[in-house]
């Protein structure tokens, strides 16, 4: 991919990073802007964000020495709607080759009203992790399902663009990924706000089971 070429040949240090995480087996890879960046939704990514097994927290920031860890974090946004988002994580954030790095680690399951969801990464999401050239280097990227499960779990505005990138990457999602996203939808919870917003964003996946919210 040529895009994804030149972004590894601007970026060397952080792929040679990513690219020791990937021989090692550590379960982590590259998602959501860069998905968005990589596909053509976006012309840039300022920064990197890692979906990662809650088991190989600590593993990842072995190979980011400089990085550091905000403890018990509690993150509240609001959904386009309105609705408060909250939820708890351990952060580790660094800075490699200009980019922030950011890999979060559930402390708490995410509640949006009175839902509460599981979006951390779970065995079955990193069976899904997948090995894709960068340079001459190989990375994991994690599976497209999950950055757009996350973009239509947070559903945010205000310079996120949550919704556009959905309808964006919708595009390059293809019916063999239904059965993965079925898995995914019931171990994360959706319910039908999130089917609903998928629906809208040009996503119809009437296979996946959802529990209807009042």
């Amino acid at each position: 991919m040529e895009k994804l070429d030149r972004w590894a040949a601007a970026h060397p240090n952080l792929v040679e990073t990513l690219s020791m995480l990937w021989r090692c087996q550590v379960r982590t890879g590259i998602f959501s802007g860069f998905h968005a960046y990589v596909y053509g939704v976006r012309p840039h990514t300022s920064d990197v964000d890692l979906f990662t097994h809650p088991d190989d927290f600590k593993a990842v920031q072995i190979f980011f020495p400089d990085g550091h860890v905000v403890r018990d974090k509690r993150v509240l946004m609001r959904d386009a709607e309105g609705a408060p988002v909250r939820f708890v994580v351990d952060e580790f954030l660094t800075m490699v080759d200009g980019l922030e790095v950011q890999v979060l680690c559930p402390r708490s399951p995410v509640t949006i009203c009175s839902a509460v969801y599981d979006l951390s990464m779970t065995d079955l999401a990193a069976l899904h992790i997948q090995p894709v050239p960068a340079g001459d280097s190989v990375i994991g990227m994690a599976h497209l399902v999950d950055t757009i499960a996350a973009k239509a779990l947070f559903q945010r505005s205000a310079g996120k663009s949550d919704f556009a990138d959905i309808v964006g990457l919708a595009g390059h999602y293809n019916d063999e990924s239904n059965e993965y996203f079925t898995g995914r939808a019931a171990e994360i919870g959706f319910t039908d706000r999130e089917h609903k917003f998928l629906g809208r964003a040009g996503l119809y996946l009437d296979r996946i089971p959802y529990a209807a919210v009042a």
